[in-house]
């Protein structure tokens, strides 16, 4: 959504791809969900990630982070994006991450083609 007249750092495009393989992953590994959605896009000053499932959920408040969300929430504040993960159970997981826009890089500013 909106992202045709940007291009993201090489880094963010990695922290991208890694957060939905793994988030793909624990969907696969835990979740039994039955459909996944995939949302990047921008928002206001933000690029954004949105990765929702339907299936069993857990509850944040009282299950210890793995290693991987772990690592999906370095990722992103590593190149200072924010990470957010909402899930409750029964109904189930949505992870969404922000990079700020300055991690853009516009058609005119990247040299590759």
């Amino acid at each position: 959504k909106g992202l045709s007249d940007c291009r993201v750092s090489e880094d963010i495009h990695l922290a991208i791809y890694r957060i939905v393989q793994e988030s793909l992953n624990n969907i696969i590994k835990y979740s039994e969900a039955h459909l996944v959605c995939i949302e990047i896009g921008k928002r206001g000053t933000s690029i954004f990630l949105k990765v929702t499932d339907d299936g069993k959920g857990f509850d944040t408040a009282a299950r210890r982070a793995g290693i991987g969300i772990t690592n999906m929430r370095t990722r992103a504040e590593n190149l200072n994006g924010s990470f957010t993960l909402r899930s409750e159970p029964g109904k189930g997981c949505e992870i969404e991450i922000a990079f700020p826009c300055q991690a853009c890089i516009t058609k005119e500013q990247c040299q590759l083609t």
